[in-house]
């Protein structure tokens, strides 16, 4: 459920992460790109989906790239909810995206709204 603590490591630091309630689960969605990333790893039917970051980022502007890479990408690899490979450009489900998939079930009915941005 939602409201389990959820014990991180940062694979840069070693160092626990505690997520301890629903507010600071919730932190990790909030921002649109994130959100974007984790719903598109989420609804993909393969076994290991991989998602292109870097053509992506190629077709947007530089800017979005920009926080990609060094915001949003990191943070999420951080929690060990996607796995992030630099060098390649890909993104895959991290070891602990299972941790985050109740959370993404139950945001799934209004996801339009949370994907733009909008209320």
């Amino acid at each position: 459920p939602l409201y389990n603590a959820l014990v991180l490591v940062r694979p840069y630091m070693n160092t626990p992460v505690l997520l301890t309630d629903l507010d600071d689960q919730m932190a990790v969605f909030s921002r649109t790109e994130r959100r974007r990333l984790l719903f598109e790893l989420y609804d993909d039917s393969d076994d290991d989906p991989e998602i292109d970051v870097q053509s992506a980022s190629a077709r947007g502007d530089d800017a979005l790239a920009v926080s990609m890479r060094h915001v949003h990408l990191p943070k999420l690899d951080q929690y060990g909810f996607v796995d992030w490979d630099r060098e390649r450009g890909i993104v895959r489900r991290g070891p602990d995206f299972d941790r985050i998939e109740p959370l993404l079930d139950a945001l799934t009915p209004g996801r339009e709204s949370l994907s733009t941005g909008q209320a």
